[in-house]
């Protein structure tokens, strides 16, 4: 087997500690920080379909936060199965927020533009329907409103029961810890509708647009008209994880085709960035798995770099996160990377070949329950 194509093998792997290199240089990059006294009316938004009990730890979270209850509005947008509108509408009834039902489902980027609408408050925030907000979250990110136009709190799932769920939690923790110290280097802070606060300004020149990634697009919009986007990791929302890995290949399926879409049309460094992974991924894990099956040298050599690097990577994270306790889950954590970038290559080459690509006509997908 010749040196060439045994390098294209092992390229993905190449990626991965470029990332990881880059993370660690990070660490040495000096962060400006500024905190602020200041407490504005914040409305929050939120949307919702077919959530049930979710909706409502969500509700009773943003209740709890350590901020005026005066200066806090909560917004509602959806609807779906009786049980999500019947625990929204028993929150509206009793004065604590504001709901608007949505008989016929519009979408994610609908129900937030609508949100929006409804506020002229100067300070925006949003949190996804299956979020659990900490107590001290929004005054958090309300603190570092002097530093940016949008503060990003990162997120974590919340369960750790099963396999699944310690797989999916820890390599959420791991990326967006990442995230956050590249964002230091690069303008690749993008806005995740699980947990942030922005301007009135940035609504007033963005809309949210239609696809599954419609908080993607916007922070892409957002750095091409130069908001500045930070993140804030004092506090991490709580998100519900997948329960099984039927659920993480389900979740893959609908996210990579709206990625594969949106991001061909995009031209910043995240969406480069993005696509060559994508395609080396397409190419060299396999060929690279089957090189390590077959006992390549170089393969091997690659891969126990690929463990020691990633395992130092990983150690220095949990430290500066103060998570040193979940140590022992660095065998999931190189688990979930081969997870998702299986499911990732299968329905990138199911929607290469997909019949038809018409937007409208593959929405469809993404909205599936």
């Amino acid at each position: 087997m010749s040196t060439v194509f045994v390098l294209l093998a092992t390229s993905w792997i190449i990626l991965i500690l470029l990332l990881e290199l880059l993370f660690l240089i990070s660490l040495f990059v000096p962060e400006k920080i500024t905190y602020t006294e200041i407490q504005p009316t914040v409305s929050i938004i939120v949307a919702v379909w077919k959530e049930g009990e979710r909706i409502e730890k969500c509700l009773r979270s943003l209740l709890k936060q350590d901020y005026p209850k005066t200066k806090t509005e909560i917004i509602v947008i959806g609807g779906g199965e009786n049980e999500t509108v019947t625990i929204c509408q028993k929150f509206a009834n009793e004065g604590k927020i504001k709901f608007i039902h949505e008989k016929t489902r519009q979408g994610k980027w609908w129900a937030l533009n609508k949100g929006i609408e409804g506020t002229k408050n100067e300070t925006i925030g949003f949190t996804d329907a299956d979020c659990v907000l900490p107590p001290n979250w929004l005054k958090n990110l309300v603190s570092r409103l002097n530093d940016g136009d949008i503060i990003i709190s990162p997120y974590i799932y919340s369960s750790e029961r099963t396999w699944v769920h310690k797989t999916t939690f820890i390599s959420t923790f791991v990326m967006s810890s990442i995230m956050r110290s590249l964002s230091k280097i690069f303008r690749l802070s993008p806005f995740f509708g699980f947990g942030c606060l922005m301007k009135r300004k940035v609504i007033e020149k963005i809309k949210f647009k239609k696809s599954y990634i419609e908080d993607i697009i916007f922070s892409y919009d957002a750095n091409k008209i130069g908001f500045k986007i930070i993140f804030d990791s004092r506090v991490r929302p709580r998100q519900a994880n997948p329960n099984t890995l039927s659920d993480v290949e389900k979740f893959i399926r609908r996210a990579t085709p709206a990625v594969l879409d949106e991001m061909s049309k995009m031209a910043d460094l995240t969406s480069y960035f993005v696509r060559i992974f994508g395609i080396l991924s397409f190419f060299s894990l396999p060929f690279w798995l089957f090189c390590l099956f077959i006992g390549n040298n170089l393969a091997i050599f690659m891969g126990l770099v690929f463990v020691v690097v990633s395992m130092m990577v990983f150690l220095l994270i949990l430290v500066s996160e103060g998570f040193i306790s979940k140590l022992h889950y660095f065998p999931l954590l190189l688990l979930s990377i081969f997870i998702y970038g299986f499911f990732g290559i299968k329905e990138a080459v199911v929607f290469k070949f997909h019949k038809n690509k018409n937007w409208d006509d593959i929405w469809p997908i993404y909205n599936k329950a």
